[in-house]
């Protein structure tokens, strides 16, 4: 039994589908600002639980109270405030935020008391007071406020005991519903912005698409370009050679090369080594018209040989 209600307890205080906030974390919020206030009702306590769920979720306060009644009051708040004066009206609570990552944006969350329930409305506006929302025929238009309503009877409760927790009943529940309310205004304030984004994205990729085709282009006549003009400084070059058809057959004189008319004398020994210095035993003028490497007029072997 202990066990079913520990696991009970924790899956209710874990962060379920409330916009990531989680019961415990709304719990801490209310225990520390409650040091600063009273709660005078049950409306007091469940219009402060509505402001402590925003507060989780990052939004800055930077009004309450009959400051943050409207959003032409707020439009140029800027700096975070504390909760001094918030509950001052009778029947209605009213609080201003800046969401957090948005300073354009103003944000205004009302809680009117209609016992038994609780109505919660909330809208919002950009800093310059301009409306980016563009209707279905093209005029720009404020956007709608995002309502909620709670029964108090069921959220709140008389304290059982001294912990402040005590007083409030069901608050996963409470918490889902805040984290419905408060994703239907930021898609509001968000989806201009994100709009915006995308259109200066795509008109980014555009342009770099058509530089990359420039580019390409330029980079490619400039290949040719340079090509052409290695080939026409090859073509003046003498020291670069043209390479020719290898020989075959016979002919293996090239066909620019001129046919003598004197035969070319063959290399000898008197080209070597000059007559009257040549050493014994070296080849003699060869018998065939001209001194020649001992062919046909070298030492012979034989009895009949020159020695």
């Amino acid at each position: 039994t202990t066990t079913t209600s520990s696991k009970a307890k924790a899956e209710a205080e874990a962060p379920k589908g409330g916009g990531g906030v989680s019961v415990t974390s709304l719990v801490a919020v209310v225990r520390a600002c409650h040091l600063f206030t009273r709660f005078r009702n049950a409306a007091d306590k469940l219009a402060f639980a509505v402001h402590s769920y925003m507060l989780c979720k990052g939004y800055r306060l930077v009004a309450c109270g009959e400051s943050a009644d409207s959003l032409e009051k707020v439009l140029s708040k800027d700096d975070e405030v504390g909760v001094e004066g918030w509950n001052d009206k009778e029947r209605e609570y009213c609080f201003a935020y800046i969401p957090e990552g948005n300073e354009a944006v103003r944000v205004i969350v009302k809680c009117e008391s209609r016992t038994p329930a609780l109505r919660v409305t909330a809208q919002f506006a950009f800093s310059s007071g301009e409306f980016l929302l563009v209707s279905p025929g093209g005029e720009a238009k404020a956007p709608e406020p995002v309502t909620g309503e709670y029964q108090v009877g069921d959220f709140t409760q008389e304290r059982t005991s001294g912990d402040l927790k005590s007083g409030f009943k069901n608050l996963d529940k409470l918490v889902d519903k805040l984290a419905a309310l408060e994703s239907s205004l930021h898609e509001q304030f968000a989806s201009p912005e994100k709009e915006e984004e995308e259109a200066e994205a795509m008109k980014d990729d555009d342009d770099d698409d058509d530089e990359g085709k420039g580019s390409g282009s330029n980079k490619r006549q400039a290949v040719e370009k340079k090509k052409e003009d290695d080939d026409d400084e090859a073509a003046g070059d003498p020291l670069v050679t043209v390479p020719q058809p290898a020989p075959h057959g016979d002919d293996v004189r090239p066909p620019d090369l001129p046919i003598p008319s004197v035969p070319i004398r063959p290399v000898g020994a008197d080209d070597l080594v000059p007559p009257g210095i040549r050493a014994p035993g070296m080849p003699s003028p060869s018998p065939f018209g001209g001194p020649g490497l001992g062919i046909g007029g070298g030492p012979r072997g034989g009895p009949g040989g020159p020695h």
